[in-house]
Parts: C-alpha cells; structure tokens; sequence
C-alpha cells in the first residue's frame, strides 16, 4: 500500500482501483493490526482496574473508510460509475465497522458510574456503553449521494449500539435534517471549522439539534473567539436548556491545552 509522509505527518494512499475486485473478509478480528488495538484495550483495563473507564477508539464511519481506500476524489466518482460496486463496499465497511465496535465494548466491565467516549472536544459520558460515529467524507457528498448510498449504513449502525454519538462538521449543514431523525443517534455534535463555516448557519444549526437530541458544540480558538463565546452564553443560556437536551461546548486554543467552557467564561466576564 503506498504511502504518503511530511514532516510532520504521514498517511496510507488509496489501496482500492476498482470496486468490483476488492475482496472483503468475513471476519477481521484475527488480523494482527486488529489483535494489537483490542490487545491494548484488554491492557488498559486491567490497569485501569475499575478507577476510570476505558474508551473505545475512535473509528470514523463508512464514508470515511471508503474514502482512505480509494481516495476522495476517486470515490466521487465511483458513485456515479459504478454505484453497485460502491453501495456493496459501504455495506461490507458496515459489517465490519460494526464487529470491531462489539469486539471493543465487549471488552468494557460493567459500570454503574456510566461510560465513555471520544477525546478532546469528543469527551462523552453516556449511561451505557457508548460509541462515537462519524462520516467526515460527506464534505465531498452531495445530499443526494449520501442518503442514496450511506445513510441508511449509518441508520443501522447507531440502531445497532446502546449509545452513539454522531461527530459532523459545518461544511455538511444539510446533513443536520437527515442526522436527527435517526433515532439511534443520542448525541450530535457540530464543529465550527476554521475552514470558513458558515457562522449564521451553524447557529441555526446547533438550535436546531438541540430541539432533538443533546448538542455538543466545538470550534477552534480565533480572532473573534470572545465575541462568538458571548454569544454562545447569549442564546443558549444554561437557565432555557431542557434537562433532557443539555448543552456541552468544548473549545480548543491552538497551540495549547483545551480550556474549559466554565474557565473561559470566567476570563471573560473578569476582563
């Protein structure tokens, strides 16, 4: 498998040509990458000995498993080329996607305290086991690709978990009227990107998932953070958030440590 490297960074190029002659195993879990992750959680849970909770990795979705297979650009294409071959290549992503999360929360005790997942800005508790989704690839979709070919994948997975939480940028707006009609998704997080989001419409955004489902907000420290902060404090003060559809926001400063919510504030307010 090719792969690229900068100095600071590296990643695997496409492995897949054509979709019609990619071979799929029935199970995965014996493959030696796969006994090494599941082999590090069984070490971390004997250490962590019932102190504080492990949490499962974080394993995008299967757009993005597609996506590192065949290159974005190329994907696109398939989809209109050969959509037969894609749709039987989300569902196999599907498959096995969901055996590794069983095979990881299998490996969770039970906790009376709850569960989590995720890190940095994708910290989550849940009251049972608990798994973050994610289809970043759909920055290339069009709506219509995405519910033809990957929705109802993602429908099926978060049915298919106690808990899940759904990671969306603010370059797929659109995908917020689709996300909160699937009942399986318990959380929905929003990111304000640098990468010139609309502001406007990730309010509106983040409104409109807290009228269904618990909300988590994050974005990247900026110029304007204050400002935007105050506003966040403005329209979604604590006092009207329903109890049963809390706000959670995480901000990271470039550069440095994460700060909290309750911090910032408090170096605001004094100023």
């Amino acid at each position: 498998m090719p792969h690229r490297r900068l100095s600071n960074s590296f990643w695997a190029g496409p492995c897949v040509k054509d979709w019609r002659f990619a071979r799929w195993p029935e199970s995965f879990l014996d493959n030696p990458w796969t006994q090494s992750l599941l082999g590090s959680m069984d070490a971390l849970v004997t250490h962590a000995a019932g102190r504080y909770q492990v949490a499962p990795t974080l394993m995008r979705g299967p757009s993005d498993i597609l996506a590192a297979m065949r290159g974005g650009a190329a994907l696109v294409m398939d989809l209109m080329d050969q959509p037969e071959g894609v749709q039987l290549a989300v569902e196999e992503a599907a498959r096995l996607w969901s055996d590794l999360a069983k095979a990881q929360l299998a490996r969770l005790p039970r906790s009376a305290g709850g569960y989590v997942a995720g890190a940095a800005a994708l910290r989550t508790w849940a009251p049972d086991k608990v798994l973050w989704l994610q289809e970043d690839a759909m920055a290339l979709l069009s709506p219509k690709l995405y519910r033809r070919h990957f929705l109802a994948a993602d429908r099926q997975l978060s049915d298919s978990f106690p808990c899940v939480a759904f990671h969306l940028h603010g370059s797929a707006l659109w995908a917020i009227d689709d996300l909160i009609q699937l009942p399986g998704i318990d959380v929905l997080e929003l990111n304000f990107d640098d990468a010139r989001c609309d502001i406007e419409g990730t309010f509106a955004g983040w409104r409109k998932i807290q009228q269904h489902k618990p909300v988590v907000l994050w974005r990247m420290y900026g110029p304007d953070f204050e400002t935007w902060l105050l506003r966040v404090l403005r329209e979604f003060p604590a006092a009207d958030c329903p109890s049963r559809f809390p706000l959670k926001m995480w901000v990271r400063r470039k550069g440095s440590r994460r700060c909290s919510p309750g911090r910032l504030r408090e170096g605001i307010m004094a100023r």
